[in-house]
């Protein structure tokens, strides 16, 4: 639950911002991004104005999280006493990797804090964004599933990001 609690936060921050983007495809901003596939079926591609990819520090708490149109998140969360900065691999006793699908009507959500398990790869970082892989399998943690096709497990491969760093 402590790290949950973050997760609200940063989803709270990125409806506030996403919104604010003003379409303007010659801005540099476009090239941040968390990209998926969710169960070797469904691509996830949070890139743009609409739904950039951000390293988040809020508290003890960094978040790589990405957003879509469609309301799905993918958000990646690691204690600050456990990120070392640099290129570097955590796996899941480090990191907490959760995914959603947030609606009006209801939602789902997925944790690997409930037996999933994952890998974060850092391939490269510096002041200005925060660039790497991830895979990782996570267990329902509310919502129906079957509203989007999903089980009691999703298996989250192939993804990379570019993040943009955001600190607060």
């Amino acid at each position: 639950m402590k790290k949950i609690i973050p997760f609200i936060v940063i989803i709270s921050i990125l409806s506030f911002f996403l919104p604010s983007c003003n379409g303007n495809d010659s801005n540099p901003e476009t090239n941040y991004y968390m990209k998926a596939k969710i169960n070797d079926t469904i691509d996830f591609k949070s890139e743009g104005y609409l739904a950039q990819s951000i390293f988040l520090q809020v508290e003890n708490t960094i978040s790589f999280t990405g957003m879509t149109s469609d309301n799905r998140s993918i958000a990646i969360l690691i204690d600050t006493s456990d990120y070392s900065g640099g290129v570097a691999t955590y796996n899941e006793q480090k990191v907490t990797f959760m995914f959603s699908i947030d609606e009006n009507s209801g939602g789902v959500s997925y944790s690997s804090i409930l037996g999933g398990q994952g890998t974060l790869t850092i391939t490269e970082e510096d002041e200005n964004h925060v660039k790497g892989t991830f895979n990782f399998t996570a267990n329902l943690v509310g919502g129906n599933p079957q509203d989007y096709n999903l089980g009691q497990t999703v298996t989250i491969t192939n993804g990379t990001f570019n993040s943009k760093k955001i600190n607060y």
